[in-house]
């Protein structure tokens, strides 16, 4: 995807977004890997080094594949419903919730601090990086793409953050549930959505030019509190199926006696 990206850039001039074919293959790749890394940490929870791990291999993947479902902004899926929004917001609470189910003790706002700090280090690597490749390769930004630090895309990892320490206080108060994981996933996705709509950030714009669509506020949370409701449920019993990596299986010994 390396060579592949730079003969795209070389083609087509430099730009920042994800919706281009060596991108997504790029990002993809990074998330496969995400996933398999946050298994093998998973297996050695009863660990430091594991639990971390794993925290860190989950908040990874939910900035990426965040980052990649940026794309949904290019096809016209619907007028009504912000779909890049609700999966930028979507996947990382889901990250939260199923790092509260593999590691019992902080997993939540744990996860949600990883998920700051990885997007601080890369947004603040990004502005840099973008300007300075541009200018080493000789080619051009496009007119659209602006240098300097994109403080929208950590609004929302910070938020995710404060999300994170609500579900761990939460998960202590009442213990853990398939329901209560549904609930907390679409009640924080409705919630941070309507948040960012009223402060016109995080790249939500709900009611379009004018700004007097309620109808589109309204289905946009619908379809979002659907969707992580959906997936924070899921959450419980994929914890358990991760919980479970480490387990080893039995071994039955037959002791065969001697005359």
């Amino acid at each position: 995807y390396g060579l592949y990206d730079e003969w795209w850039h070389g083609l087509y001039g430099f730009d920042v977004t994800v919706a281009s074919p060596p991108h997504q293959g790029w990002l993809t790749s990074i998330c496969v890997t995400m996933i398999g890394t946050a298994i093998v940490f998973a297996a050695a929870r009863e660990h430091r080094w594991g639990r971390w791990g794993f925290m860190v291999a989950i908040a990874a993947f939910g900035q990426y594949a965040s980052i990649q479902s940026g794309a949904l902004a290019d096809l016209n899926l619907s007028a009504t419903i912000d779909w890049p929004t609700l999966t930028w917001l979507t996947i990382p609470l889901v990250c939260v919730l199923l790092g509260s189910q593999v590691v019992s003790r902080g997993g939540a706002i744990g996860t949600g601090l990883l998920t700051l700090v990885l997007s601080l280090a890369t947004w603040s690597f990004a502005s840099w990086a973008v300007g300075w490749y541009a200018d080493l390769q000789h080619l051009a930004l496009r007119d659209f793409v602006e240098l300097g630090f994109p403080i929208d895309m950590v609004l929302i990892p910070a938020i995710v953050f404060v999300f994170g320490v609500v579900v761990e206080l939460l998960l202590r108060w009442t213990g853990s549930s398939a329901w209560l994981l549904a609930g907390s996933g679409a009640t924080g996705v409705i919630a941070i959505t309507w948040l960012l709509n009223s402060m016109g950030s995080g790249g939500v714009d709900l009611g379009g030019e004018d700004g007097g669509q309620a109808d589109s506020i309204l289905l946009t949370c619908v379809a979002g509190g659907v969707l992580a409701g959906v997936l924070g449920g899921a959450t419980w019993r994929l914890g358990r199926a991760l919980r479970a990596s480490n387990a080893t299986p039995a071994v039955s010994v037959t002791v065969v006696g001697t005359a």
